[in-house]
């Protein structure tokens, strides 16, 4: 059963994380062209804040959005606006997902599978919103399936393609590098990194806006608080 990088085991996992840390370093991951990419979206952020002008605002969605975005163009190559539906999906899907992985139904669906299958309950829709996940990068995948081919792959769906059509992997019947397996991997590497960083910085911004002080230094640029310069407006 397809499970990407996060559920897999054994061979299948073996090969899903090679591929996916192999994968990512070539796109810069690690490396200061990841940086770049990632210090570019911060100033779009900044820049969104700035328009603001001092009102106040919810910043909630917009940090989201910078953040998946930055996953979102190693992926597929371009990025979602605050209105794209595809976006607003995403973030309902992996907010709902998280709510499930903290109630009693998840302890109840890890310990009676069978069972739970046959009972309506928050699992239910927690599967519903990972089949909108995979749903997505499925979309995603069948776009780059009808590009024209070019001598360089440009993004994670390009690589693996690239992969999948290898002769080892087509003749190899024990091989797990297929369409399903990189709908899961892309799944896993969105949700893991998607909310984990977004509420961090949610907080940062929280804690910022409770500490003008903190605000003053970071403007004058002082190493010591937190080593960056962020810009609470």
């Amino acid at each position: 059963m397809p499970s990407g990088v996060g559920f897999s085991n054994g061979h299948a996992w073996k090969q899903q994380r090679r591929l996916a840390q192999v994968t990512l370093a070539k796109l810069g991951v690690g490396k200061r062209i990841m940086e770049d990419k990632i210090e570019d979206e911060a100033q779009q952020l900044v820049e969104i804040f700035a328009s603001k002008k001092g009102k106040p605002f919810d910043p909630t969605l917009i940090i989201t959005n910078s953040v998946s975005n930055v996953t979102h163009a190693l992926m597929f190559g371009h990025r979602w606006s605050l209105e794209d539906l595809h976006f607003n999906k995403l973030v309902k899907a992996i907010e709902y997902t998280m709510h499930f992985g903290v109630s009693i139904f998840y302890v109840l669906y890890e310990l009676f599978p069978s069972l739970m299958e046959r009972l309506p309950g928050l699992h239910k829709k927690a599967l519903e919103a990972t089949e909108i996940l995979l749903s997505l990068s499925k979309e995603e995948i069948q776009k780059h399936k009808e590009q024209e081919p070019t001598l360089e792959p440009r993004v994670f769906i390009d690589y693996y393609l690239l992969e999948m059509g290898k002769d080892k992997n087509k003749n190899d019947p024990t091989s797990a590098v297929d369409e399903e397996n990189l709908a899961h991997t892309i799944h896993d590497i969105f949700f893991a990194g998607l909310e984990s960083t977004s509420t961090v910085l949610k907080w940062g911004v929280l804690i910022l806006a409770n500490r003008p002080d903190v605000q003053d230094k970071n403007h004058q640029g002082d190493r010591r608080c937190f080593g960056f310069r962020f810009y609470l407006l």
